[in-house]
């Protein structure tokens, strides 16, 4: 399978820069140098101006599931015509949607303020994305060593937690606060631990001005790809640094490993263009591409819609830790990538204490990415439940219609047994999604 074409990409971190192979991902822990990084200054682009000649999908009332837009009230003023736009779009798709312009200070204040919408609202509140300066609730990980499961120490590590948001009736306590790096840091999670809702953030970027310029960039593209304006081609690419590939047998299992195993995402892998691009030593770059040339290629080409990388990451660098792709915020910023959702299996690449992480220059750079999916710390992925790994539990979901947030919900909510549950919480704790989980794959979109 070779490269053919680019559109739709998926960043989503599912583990430390593993590439698909015939070892599932997040059997190893990785680490994250802390870096900076600004997103560069562009001027807007004729795409960031809301067609006038589109009209949004006809409205299907009455609404099936409620969205919160949790709001920072710094910006909402400059970016409510956007927000206005978005509500309608999401009209049109069966949500309702409450707007709260938020000045809380602490992640227990945005908590029970979504508990409280959660126990509320009709119909059924279904996600939020946590808009500009949200309080980040912080998450210190923890998972022993087990003969057995071939689990090494997983942590300790410190990092933002989404599933604090999510998890709307699960105990989070503190056991030992001196250890946290930041106060008010949790690190126990018990009780009923599954995620009630998604959630989903737009981050605040250096200032009110670039935040407010970012997003609203970011809504006209949204609309945009709502409407039909501007959609990549249908495709999948997996990109896999590292890899010690050196006969044209191994490439070619691999790339048969990666599109229909029981680790693949099918059945999206073999959806549309289809490319698998892994470093190896055979010389010969046409048939047997090596990562960093097919990624490149694939991420500005329009040609797939959705990718998964697989590369050694930090906050702001793609393969920070060795193999064929370097990629930074400043390359993504000057470059258009022709992708929707992206899949990023690199550790840290979400890392929201970092500004302007690389998931974020994803989404805020002026390309197409509509969702990057990552971790904000050391990641393994989301692991295998009772119904098996989540590439194919997520995969097959988003192929019969699903939202990627309620693909994701059904994935991490089914029950772990064994050694998945025993680390559980290394899979979920520091998964982050920039962007809008109320997207679809575009055949099922208005």
């Amino acid at each position: 399978m070779r490269i053919a074409a680019l559109g739709l990409v998926l960043l989503l971190a599912a583990g430390c820069g593993q590439a698909a192979s015939q070892t599932p991902p997040g059997e190893s822990p990785g680490g994250s140098p802390q870096a900076t990084a600004e997103l560069q200054s562009a001027t807007p682009p004729e795409s960031a101006t809301l067609p006038e000649s589109a009209t949004p999908p006809a409205s299907r009332i009455p609404p099936e599931g409620t969205i919160a837009l949790v709001i920072d009230s710094g910006i909402y003023p400059g970016i409510a015509a956007s927000v206005a736009q978005f509500e309608a779009d999401l009209a049109g798709e069966a949500y309702a949607v409450i707007v709260k312009e938020s000045g809380m200070s602490t992640p227990e204040e945005v908590r029970d303020y979504l508990r409280d919408t959660y126990a509320t609202a009709s119909p059924p509140l279904e996600g939020a994305i946590l808009i500009g300066d949200i309080p980040k609730p912080r998450y210190r990980l923890f998972v022993p060593a087990k003969a057995g499961c071939n689990v090494a120490d997983r942590g300790p590590e410190e990092y933002v937690s989404m599933q604090f948001y999510q998890d709307l009736d699960g105990v989070y306590s503190r056991s030992d606060p001196g250890s946290c790096d930041h106060a008010g840091c949790y690190d126990g999670h018990t009780g009923a631990v599954g995620s009630e809702i998604w959630v989903s953030v737009l981050p605040f970027l250096t200032d009110d001005a670039t935040t407010i310029d970012r997003v609203n960039r970011y809504f006209a593209r949204n609309h945009a790809y709502r409407i039909g304006a501007d959609r990549p081609m249908k495709g999948f690419f997996l990109a896999g640094i590292g890899a010690s590939i050196d006969t044209p047998q191994k490439y070619d299992d691999q790339v048969a490993f990666s599109t229909s195993s029981s680790y693949a995402w099918t059945p999206i892998a073999s959806r549309g263009n289809v490319g698998v691009f892994l470093d190896n030593s055979l010389g010969d770059p046409v048939s047997y591409p090596q990562a960093a040339d097919g990624f490149e290629t694939a991420l500005l080409s329009g040609d797939y819609d959705f990718a998964e990388i697989s590369a050694h990451g930090s906050p702001t660098v793609l393969g920070a830790q060795g193999g064929s792709i370097k990629i930074n915020p400043a390359w993504v910023s000057g470059h258009r990538i022709r992708a929707t959702f992206v899949w990023d299996l690199s550790c840290s690449n979400g890392d929201l204490d970092v500004d302007g992480n690389l998931l974020t220059a994803f989404v805020y750079s002026d390309g197409d990415v509509l969702l990057a999916a990552g971790a904000t710390g050391d990641s393994g992925g989301l692991g295998t439940n009772v119904n098996g790994f989540f590439r194919p539990n997520i995969g097959q979901a988003l192929a019969a219609g699903e939202t990627v947030g309620e693909a994701y919900l059904g994935h991490i909510n089914a029950p772990y047994e064994g050694c998945n549950l025993y680390q559980r919480e290394y899979f979920t704790a520091p998964t982050v999604f920039i962007g809008d989980l109320t997207l679809r794959l575009q055949e099922h979109m208005g």
